[in-house]
């Protein structure tokens, strides 16, 4: 007595369920013999899927949503970043952008010692200030290096023996 038949896809191949196991059966000429590869691809690669993945989406969207403004490509929505930051803080009840107040680790053999402490808390918080510092110098220097080109590109006309001794 059979309990369950089913077809191997696009194969000669048919497998019955009975009270005593399973039998498998070829059936000359069940299987389907020119598949369309457009729609069900058994022998399909990794990009063929993909591309077929992209193809249903695309076909799902209404073709008036898929266009795009060449204008608004690259901009970025303020408004709508902010607004998601705030209900993303509702959310959580907390800014996950805030910076945290830096507590130090605690180190063993005497490492931890109050000074040692104090000494690590204050090399973070003045991590910051020498970032600034870096960048204004680094901003001087580059205008310094402006000034320079421009004062050489104006006495560049009438040189004198002497100028080899300017700094």
């Amino acid at each position: 007595r059979s309990s369950d038949l089913q077809f191997c896809p696009y194969e000669d191949v048919l497998g019955i369920g009975h009270g005593e196991g399973f039998t498998s059966m070829l059936v000359p000429g069940a299987g389907e013999a020119n598949f369309d590869a457009m729609e069900c691809n058994p022998f399909q690669s990794k990009k063929q899927r993909q591309e077929w993945e992209v193809k249903a989406l695309l076909e799902k969207v209404q073709p008036d949503l898929i266009t795009l403004d060449p204008n608004k490509l690259g901009e970025v929505d303020f408004l709508t970043m902010k607004q998601k930051h705030q209900e993303k803080v509702e959310r959580l009840g907390f800014d996950p952008m805030a910076k945290e107040k830096f507590e130090p680790k605690h180190k063993k053999k005497g490492r931890s010692s109050t000074g040692n402490l104090l000494k690590r808390k204050k090399k973070v918080a003045h991590e910051e200030q020498r970032d600034v510092i870096r960048k204004t110098v680094q901003e001087r220097q580059e205008k310094e290096a402006l000034r320079k080109q421009s004062e050489e590109s104006a006495t560049s006309g009438k040189r004198s023996t002497l100028d080899r001794f300017k700094k």
